[in-house]
């Protein structure tokens, strides 16, 4: 295996062991808030019905 390949191959390896690794440290201060927005982020984009007097 050639020496730039394999320099190469290494650094995008160790780069997505540490884009990895901060995927994973952003997720520890999770308030259930931030839980239900990941799971069902269509139920806060809607916007409120609006409040017509006489619907």
């Amino acid at each position: 295996m050639p020496t730039t390949f394999r320099l190469i191959f290494g650094a995008l390896v160790l780069a997505g062991a540490v884009y990895g690794a901060m995927l994973l440290l952003a997720e520890v201060p999770a308030t259930p808030e931030a839980t239900a927005i990941r799971i069902a982020p269509e139920r806060f984009l809607t916007p409120e019905p609006a409040n017509v007097p006489g619907s």
